[in-house]
């Protein structure tokens, strides 16, 4: 896949998030349940998504440690497992992935090839956004990587 880097101003976002440790191949079951889980909560609290759903992911050895949920405009009140978060604003970088999931890897790749070659370091986690429904042939997937100057 042909990739761009993007370098962009976000706003920090609120978030309702749920977190959790998974192995690789539970990650879509995962976030299925938990999409579908801060939906149910954001609806009992009158909010709506501020936008499309995402995770960031840890590594652990074989394991992932995963945040996942969606941007909101107001603090969501903590229930069951979903708790109240924020994404970083300030400057980023991101990267579309078109394609299946398992094949994300490729947009970090180019990513982490930008900041070598750059003026830039990471500063944080990464996180992945959803563009589109996993039923999609070729969903899409934005990487946003917080930086700043070296």
């Amino acid at each position: 896949m042909d990739y761009h880097v993007d370098r962009i101003e976000l706003e920090p976002q609120f978030t309702a998030v749920v977190r959790g440790e998974v192995a690789h191949d539970g990650i879509g079951e995962f976030l299925g349940e938990v999409f579908t889980e801060v939906m149910s909560v954001l609806s009992a609290q009158g909010l709506a998504p501020g936008g499309p759903p995402f995770a960031c992911y840890e590594q652990v050895g074989d394991r992932f440690r995963v945040a996942a949920g969606v941007p909101v405009s107001t603090p969501v009140t903590p229930s069951g497992r979903v708790e109240e978060d924020t994404l970083p604003g300030g400057p980023t970088i991101r990267v579309q992935h078109r394609g299946q999931y398992e094949a994300v890897a490729g947009a970090y790749h180019v990513a982490e090839a930008w900041l070598d070659g750059s003026d830039w370091e990471s500063a944080g986690m990464p996180w992945e956004v959803y563009l589109d429904d996993p039923g999609v042939p070729e969903p899409r997937t934005l990487v946003h990587w917080p930086i700043r100057p070296t």
